[in-house]
């Protein structure tokens, strides 16, 4: 112990089980008593597990003895603080306003927030979502495919079915819609033909007849004809022609409009000159490559098309394309047909590729999704694990912005049913804590009860026959309240209990605390690892009791639990050599250790008993009590045994010189009349102040600040 009170600076270390502590009143056992704590941070414990601490010491008597008066009789509380009553109707308000709250928070109504209604919400948003995704199943039973799309779903009940849905994944499904998957199982179920892909439109041979270069070249009759500048200024050359080999070739010399013979020779040979072989061979290629566009043209059938289903599911795409390749071709062929009127003329022919690469790539998009349904067809399981997946997948894609805005209102409604959750837990640590507290300090009256029994068993085995504990009860009130049940008075057997007794004895408190104390320690270590510290349980009414006392203690310190001591370790501090001497007597001597506690200028200091020195001091004071008090012994004797008691104070006790005492001014006269031993004649000694030096020794202690050591010394 460091700097506290009058330990500056000492230790006292021991690994035994049993220690006893001698100190005469005033060195500082008390101090020692109250500083053998757990927490004490100048303590180190060999063993970490120690639960509890018990103390008897004045502190002891103070906390567990409570005197009240109650119509002059000596009642008390005995064990317990009389307002734990008080205090235990705290904690039951309490118990009752947290209990309450804790209802507020799970189920009151009027409060927006507690547990029960964010439950309900939470419930009703996650069967809203559970009913959303139980009916697309209840649909899907009554559709023909609806086996299939369920598969192995439709055998799971309906939680399982909830979590299969929300588990699915959703795939990358192109565009995909429901619509297409139905069909498309419908189709399996019902169609289990191959369908042959579509021909692409071949136009190689009009592309050739667009091509020739004869659409581009300029075709006139001979020049060198008397009549082609007449044709040319026409500008219809083939007019002229159509015109020459329909009336002029049968009916030479007759003309067409006025039906006279006005053509001549001349007239005719002109013509033959202007239309010669050359111009009669571009007119007759033209007039053949019309005929074989035309008959291209009509190869072209629609109905090889349309009859297909593939088709017919996009005829309005499949119709812009074809007739748009159509009308170029019709362009076209009113443009070859100007040609062949018009031979003097240069035509370029309109471009098919643009139209007819279109219509193809119709076609071919309709040959793939021909190819995909055969190989579907060819490949049904897989292809309906793949639809099925597909389709839940939709329906997932569907629904997830919902299920995520169900989800987040979830999160949310979670998180405050997680804060009401927290304050309830919180709200229940605190109720439980106090319910604790509340049994605890009705087991703690409970205990007093029993104890009480014990006590005044012991009373009696100890001699106290005079008087024993008893319940208080007022019997001018009818209904007494609940604190007059733990009230307790002392009975005395030879005196009139309504005389006026106006407070306990400091004995009779000592004996009952002490004993309460026994009963307490014994309670305690049943469930707990306790060490023991028990600071002078003699006082004037127990000294007569010391060897009880003693026998008592060294019961406690042999208890057991089957073959283990009760107790980890004792403390028994006392100024009584008696008592210190009978404990060390009877108690185990292996399991023990011996200590005494000094008082010097520098402060108390722990150290190792001198059992030899000690026994020899209180023989010297007893000595002094029989010629001073009881004078059984000379006083011739007086001045030795001063000195034989002073020496050892001084040096044992004060740890200083007794020889200093030689140059005080108020005691130089003692110690010259001690030191006189017995060196006196009688008749010298009689004439010596003797009192007066009695006086003196006595003062001696008290400007020491030893006169409680000096009341105790000479008391019997």
């Amino acid at each position: 112990m460091k700097n506290i009170g009058s330990y500056k600076e000492t230790k006292l270390e021991t690994d035994k089980r049993i220690n006893l502590i001698f100190g005469f009143n005033g060195t500082g056992k008390t101090l020692l008593s109250k500083n053998i704590k757990i927490d004490n941070e100048y303590i180190e414990w060999d063993e970490k597990n120690i639960d509890e601490i018990i103390t008897f010491n004045t502190d002891y008597i103070l906390k567990n003895f409570y005197e009240v008066k109650e119509k002059f009789e000596p009642v008390f509380y005995m064990g317990q603080n009389p307002n734990i009553i008080e205090k235990n109707d705290t904690i039951k308000n309490k118990i009752n306003n947290i209990t309450e709250e804790i209802r507020q928070l799970e189920y009151n109504t009027n409060n927006e927030v507690n547990k029960s209604s964010l439950i309900i919400m939470k419930k009703n948003h996650q069967e809203k979502l559970e009913k959303l995704i139980w009916n697309i199943k209840v649909e899907l039973e009554k559709k023909d495919i609806g086996t299939i799309l369920l598969k192995d779903m439709n055998k799971k009940g309906k939680s399982l079915f909830l979590k299969s849905f929300l588990d699915k994944k959703i795939i990358q499904h192109n565009d995909v819609t429901s619509s297409d998957i139905y069909t498309k199982l419908y189709r399996l179920k019902n169609d289990t033909g191959i369908t042959p892909t579509l021909e692409y439109l071949n136009l190689d041979n009009i592309k050739k007849i667009i091509s020739n270069d004869i659409f581009n070249k300029i075709i006139v009759g001979n020049k060198n004809s008397k009549i082609s500048e007449y044709i040319e200024k026409l500008n219809n050359a083939e007019w002229v022609k159509q015109g020459y080999t329909a009336y002029i070739e049968k009916d030479n010399n007759i003309c067409p409009f006025c039906q006279k013979e006005t053509i001549t020779n001349e007239f005719i040979n002109s013509l033959k000159e202007y239309f010669d072989i050359s111009y009669n061979n571009d007119i007759n290629l033209l007039n053949k490559l019309l005929n074989n566009f035309d008959d291209e043209l009509n190869l072209l059938n629609k109905n090889n098309y349309i009859d297909n289903k593939y088709i017919q599911a996009e005829i309005k795409i499949f119709d812009e394309k074809y007739y748009s390749l159509i009308n170029k071709l019709n362009i076209i062929s009113r443009q070859i047909r100007e040609k062949i009127l018009k031979p003097n003329i240069e035509i370029n022919l309109e471009n098919i590729d643009n139209e007819l690469d279109q219509l193809n790539n119709f076609i071919n998009y309709i040959n793939k999704k021909i190819d995909n349904d055969n190989n579907e067809i060819n490949n049904q399981e897989a292809t309906k694990t793949y639809l099925v997946n597909i389709f839940w997948s939709i329906k997932k894609t569907e629904l997830q912005q919902y299920i995520n805005d169900i989800n987040n209102e979830i999160k949310q409604l979670d998180k405050q049913i997680i804060v009401c959750n927290n304050k309830i837990i919180e709200k229940n640590k605190e109720l439980t804590t106090l319910k604790k507290e509340y049994e605890e300090n009705l087991t703690k009256f409970k205990n007093v009860e029993e104890a009480k029994k014990n006590i005044n068993n012991q009373l009696k085995n100890m001699g106290f026959d005079y008087f024993y504990i008893d319940n208080y009860i007022d019997e001018t009130i009818i209904n007494s309240p609940e604190e007059d049940k733990h009230k307790y008075k002392l009975v005395r057997k030879d005196q009139n209990n309504n005389q006026d007794f106006h407070s306990f004895s400091e004995g009779e408190k000592m004996i009952i605390s002490f004993l309460y104390f026994i009963e307490k320690c014994k309670s305690a270590a049943k469930i707990k690892n306790i060490i023991v510290v028990i600071d002078d349980p003699i006082s004037s009414i127990s000294n007569n009791n010391l060897f009880e006392i003693a026998f008592i203690i060294r019961k406690l310190t042999e208890l057991k639990n089957q073959q283990t001591e009760l107790f980890k370790q004792f403390f028994i501090l006392t100024h009584n050599i008696y008592f210190f001497d009978e404990l060390k007597r009877t108690i185990n001597h292996d399991a023990s250790k011996l200590f005494q506690i000094y008082r010097t200028d520098k402060g108390s200091i722990i150290g190792s008993l001198n059992e030899k020195n000690l026994y020899k001091y209180l023989a010297f004071w007893q000595t002094y009590k029989e010629i001073t008090i009881k004078k059984n012994i000379n006083q011739i004797l007086l001045p030795n045994t001063m000195r034989n008691i002073l020496e050892f104070f001084y040096s044992i006790i004060l740890k200083d010189d007794f020889n200093k005492l030689k140059n005080d001014s108020k005691y130089s006269s003692l110690y010259r009349f001690v030191n006189k031993e017995t060196h006196f004649f009688t008749d010298e000694y009689e004439t010596l102040p003797v009192d007066k030096y009695i006086a003196l020794f006595e003062q001696l202690f008290k400007d020491k600040n030893y006169a409680h050591h000096f009341k105790a010394m000479i008391k019997e």
